[in-house]
């Protein structure tokens, strides 16, 4: 049958392992904690720099599209002027043509012509084509016009097809790299949650340990002071023995002389002349031999120990293993002039072995 130890849950040892315990979990969970940020903060920088590329690519396209049109409003200010260039001169030519003083006048005159209908028709047709010079200067320069305004509006819708393909790209990049990090996310909560799992076991395992260390402390203490009860009651029952003894001695040397002490004879049959002597008798006989000072000696036999202990109730006193003789639990005999015991029968109910002590009976077989 086994037998529970008490053990202290406030020892020291038990309080240090259990805090060691905690601060390792602490301790693994803060790093899990940090390498979770670290991946966070690893996947903000990206996107970060992402964006940032972002907005140079979108900066260099809107550069080289403003360019372009810039280099379109050059071109359309230059056909301006040479539009105005030209309508300036087609002026110009027409006055110098319908001069009266001018050298087609002066031709006109010389010829006859001056105020024939020749010269009114001349006229009309250097008029004419200052009007045609005017109108077609006009028609083209509205065609180029419109050349360069369809240019600008084509940059302008390039330019967006390239924002809006930047802008895609760093989309996708981006996704990317999210799933990457979200599964590095996974694999570190996963790892960490069976981690935690092991140092809770490890820790248990540990605790555990300085707890059976401590309940063999407690195995031992309790051996230690079983032992060390046993011997005290060993050394009571030899005292009690050697008191016992120079009692019978006491008696037997006055027993035919004051009365003070009486040896009965026990009833029943006689086998080996057994012989019972009163406990009150034998103390009174103690007593008047040591009030006389006399030194007594003693033919009774002394009590085999080793008899005693072979019973199996271990180093028993002296009045107990009297009542176990006068229950018939255990025999008393004489052997080699020693008192000897034997065990007769044990009660229902109850086994030899040791931590239960018996008183003796002086009983001689």
């Amino acid at each position: 049958m086994s037998k529970y130890y008490e053990v202290d849950e406030k020892d020291e040892r038990l309080t240090d392992v259990e805090k060691q315990g905690n601060d390792m979990l602490s301790g693994y969970q803060s790093d899990m904690d940090k390498a979770l940020d670290n991946n966070k903060s690893a996947l903000s920088g990206i996107n970060s720099k992402l964006e940032q590329g972002q907005k140079e690519l979108e900066a260099a396209a809107n550069e080289r599209t403003e360019f372009a049109i810039d280099e379109i409003e050059r071109q359309k200010a230059n056909a301006q002027k040479d539009y105005t260039k030209e309508q300036s001169g087609a002026y110009k030519d027409w006055q110098t043509q319908k001069d009266p003083y001018g050298v087609n006048a002066e031709k006109m005159a010389g010829a006859g012509l001056d105020g024939t209908g020749y010269a009114e028709s001349s006229q009309v047709r250097m008029y004419n084509q200052y009007q045609a010079r005017v109108t077609v200067a006009r028609e083209a320069i509205q065609r180029t016009m419109d050349n360069f305004n369809a240019k600008i509006a084509e940059a302008r819708m390039q330019n967006s097809a390239t924002l809006a393909q930047i802008a895609y790209d760093t989309m996708i990049k981006q996704v990317e790299y999210e799933l990457t990090f979200a599964m590095k996310n996974t694999e570190l909560l996963t790892q960490m949650a069976g981690q935690k799992v092991a140092i809770k076991q490890q820790n248990q395992q540990n605790y555990m340990s300085v707890y059976q260390q401590l309940i063999q402390e407690a195995q031992y203490n309790a051996s230690m002071a079983e032992n060390k009860r046993q011997f005290d009651e060993n050394m009571a029952f030899q005292r009690e023995q050697f008191n016992w003894q120079k009692a019978k001695a006491a008696a037997a040397s006055s027993g035919g002389g004051g009365g003070s002490a009486t040896i009965k004879k026990s009833s029943g049959k006689k086998s080996s002349g057994s012989k019972k002597v009163s406990s009150s008798k034998v103390t009174k006989a103690v007593n008047k031999d040591d009030a006389d000072g006399k030194k007594t000696t003693s033919k009774e036999p002394k009590v085999d120990m080793n008899s005693v202990l072979k019973l199996g109730y271990g180093p028993i006193s002296a009045s107990k293993l009297n009542s176990l003789v006068a229950s018939g639990q255990v025999k008393e005999y004489e052997q080699n002039g020693k008192l000897k015991y034997k065990l007769v029968f044990a009660p229902r109910g109850k086994t030899q072995g040791k931590g239960t002590t018996f008183k003796t009976t002086n009983k001689n077989k």
